[in-house]
């Protein structure tokens, strides 16, 4: 790719998050790349490209974020993995906050929205059946129960961001972020996963609540030697 079109792409998703897809014209970029509509379509004939080009980067950077996780997975790698996913999601924070825009003015995309959106609702459930297969949580009680799971916690990761646009809030709480994900797990972990989160945790904090039962847990184990 060509430092002209890279440019221009970079500029096109500052814009797009900025002022919003429908609020940015090829002009709008061209201005603010300081060249003409001309030589900007000459890389990118219309938004629609740009857009494409920003839902193919995100999928091959989200993959090498989660590549590490899949191959070695952990507590601690799933929970460091956030990090990267979150910076990722607000470079491409006009996905987001414009998703239904862009589905319905680009219709062509919205398949390819659908398809992200499963593959991150099915990464989950993954995570969870691991977690179950590593003893770390109980299996589920009730059918579908951590499907539910999966799908609240991807709500949670996924409007995130847009519910910090919609509240004004400028400060980037990652650690907020984390938490609340995990808050829909630990009711769900065996003392072996609680155990490793309160390891994982020591230097960031464990509700009182895990603490006990990790005592609990720890008084036990002393009681049989």
């Amino acid at each position: 790719m060509t430092d002209t079109k890279e440019l221009i792409f970079n500029t096109a998703i500052q814009l797009f998050n900025s002022l919003g897809v429908n609020n940015v014209t090829l002009r709008t970029i061209a201005n603010k790349v300081g060249i003409s509509p001309g030589n900007l379509a000459y890389h990118y004939k219309n938004k629609q490209l740009i857009i494409e080009d920003a839902f193919k980067r995100m999928q091959v950077e989200r993959t090498s974020i989660l590549t590490g996780v899949q191959e070695i997975p952990s507590i601690e790698k799933i929970y460091d993995q956030m990090v990267p996913m979150y910076l990722l999601e607000k470079k491409y924070l006009f996905l987001n906050l414009d998703a239904i825009h862009i589905i319905r003015n680009h219709p062509e995309f919205a398949q390819l929205q659908r398809d992200h959106i499963e593959k991150k609702i099915d990464y989950i459930r993954a995570v969870l059946d691991l977690s179950i297969a590593t003893g770390n949580m109980y299996p589920e009680k009730t059918e579908g129960e951590y499907d539910r799971i999966a799908q609240s916690q991807w709500l949670i990761m996924y409007f995130w961001l847009t519910q910090k646009e919609i509240r004004g809030i400028d400060s980037d709480n990652i650690e907020e972020l984390q938490q609340s994900v995990w808050d829909l797990a630990l009711p769900k972990m065996t003392e072996k996963g609680l155990y490793k989160y309160s390891k994982l945790f020591n230097r960031k904090g464990i509700n009182l609540k895990v603490k006990q039962k990790i005592a609990r847990t720890e008084q036990r184990s002393e009681s049989r030697k």
